[in-house]
């Protein structure tokens, strides 16, 4: 069995060039990889750049790739307790997210994040949802739950991070008031999938992607949600920790 993600390279003029991080199952025992691929100008792929991708144990916290700014986030102090010594490469619940994005807050803003005095939601007490709550940046799933431990996907991790922009850049900015408020940046392309992206998340998507933090998947997809069984399957549009981690590098390297 083998699956993995593609990571478009930011810094390439081709939506077709960037790294493929593979994990693949041989005779139970289980491997990382991590290989780069281009296309040429017209558009006809060219074949792997470089050396085939070396066999590590999944033993390591993160994906190689990923090293230079899982640094960064420990140097930024963007680490939260619940995600040190944890497996990077897994996906990341709401509540997990939910402490990244207070991270970025309080990096961003250079205030403490303080928690809502009253907890709204009856599945879940924890101190870093409820700062995420009182700062605006999560909503719950009803008026009294926040499922704490679904996973997120792509487009919800957009949302939220650029409601922690606009609370740290718009004072009157509030989550009840967010449609009143625009996001400036350059739109310079569309996503092959952008018609799966959902209206509320759109504008965030595409703010992070004009601001190189966040990327698409290749082939000109951004994988905004899971659409199909297949893809709930192998978590084709499911969000990791390491990728919480380094969009919230970028954001701090990018926005602040």
């Amino acid at each position: 069995m083998i699956y993995g993600h593609w990571y478009e390279d930011p810094n390439s003029s081709s939506l077709d060039r960037g790294d493929f991080e593979f994990v693949m199952s041989v005779d139970g025992q289980s491997f990382i990889g991590h290989s780069r691929y281009e296309s040429a100008q017209n558009r006809t792929w060219r074949g792997w750049n470089g050396e085939r991708a070396k066999q590590e144990t999944v033993d390591n916290q993160y994906s190689p790739w990923a090293k230079e700014e899982i640094d960064q986030a420990y140097d930024k102090g963007l680490v939260p307790d619940v995600l040190k010594d944890v497996d990077l490469r897994k996906p990341i619940t709401r509540a997990e997210f939910a402490a990244v994005s207070v991270k970025v807050y309080e990096a961003l803003s250079g205030t403490d994040a303080l928690p809502a005095t009253e907890n709204p939601f009856i599945d879940t007490n924890d101190l870093d949802v409820l700062k995420a709550y009182n700062i605006g940046c999560v909503k719950g799933i009803s008026s009294n739950q926040f499922a704490p431990d679904v996973l997120l996907n792509r487009e919800q991790a957009a949302t939220m991070l650029t409601r922690v922009f606009k609370r740290t850049t718009k004072p009157s900015w509030t989550i009840d008031t967010d449609d009143s408020f625009t996001l400036e940046y350059s739109k310079s392309f569309v996503f092959s999938d952008d018609a799966d992206i959902s209206n509320w998340a759109k504008d965030s998507v595409y703010f992070m992607v004009a601001n190189n933090i966040i990327n698409g998947m290749g082939n000109n997809m951004f994988a905004p949600k899971n659409l199909t069984d297949a893809q709930n399957a192998i978590g084709y549009a499911n969000a990791t920790r390491e990728q919480a981690l380094i969009i919230a590098v970028r954001m701090v390297n990018n926005l602040r």
